[in-house]
């Protein structure tokens, strides 16, 4: 598995989950501000909803990946279940880019090698994350503010090579 940035001495990978979703193009616009990429890991019934989104996000020079169709638990799921997840949300991917996605983040984070192997068979290594900014859990709430925050914090630590997970499904 992935856990690191490997785009230089002094990188940082920041990766939103979840979308495309109407908040993306919201996160497009920062990262289009501050002239910087980041990777989305995007769910395959959400490509089928919002293709244009998924569309501009690549065009803009982002990279994608699949985060399953449905954002199951893999581990749980039988084999059948889990080749479905990664292959559906795959082809999501491929019928609104034209390109086969090469990696795939697991719900929760949550792989086992039997995850591994199947993905591996489907032409997918798995990318996971370094640091969690746990913007999952200020949905809905007025702390939101505390995301910038922990950026702020990792930066002051000197973490490098991260791999940060944030969410694009709400603004």
């Amino acid at each position: 598995d992935i856990k690191t940035c490997s785009a230089g001495s002094n990188a940082w990978g920041a990766s939103f989950d979840d979308g495309p979703s109407p908040a993306t193009p919201i996160v497009l616009d920062y990262f289009k501000s501050v002239n910087a990429k980041a990777t989305f890991w995007v769910i395959g019934s959400n490509v089928v909803k919002h293709p244009e989104i998924l569309l501009s996000t690549y065009q803009a020079g982002h990279d994608i990946g699949i985060h399953t169709y449905s954002h199951p638990h893999l581990p749980s799921l039988p084999d059948d279940q889990v080749v479905s997840e990664l292959i559906y949300a795959a082809k999501a991917v491929l019928d609104v880019l034209g390109v086969y996605p090469k990696y795939f983040r697991p719900p929760y984070g949550d792989i086992d090698d039997r995850v591994r192997g199947l993905a591996k068979m489907a032409g997918l290594t798995a990318v996971t994350w370094s640091s969690d900014s746990k913007d999952w859990s200020f949905l809905g709430q007025s702390q939101m503010g505390k995301v910038p925050a922990t950026f702020k914090n990792w930066m002051d630590q000197g973490l490098t090579n991260g791999i940060s997970l944030q969410h694009d499904y709400y603004p």
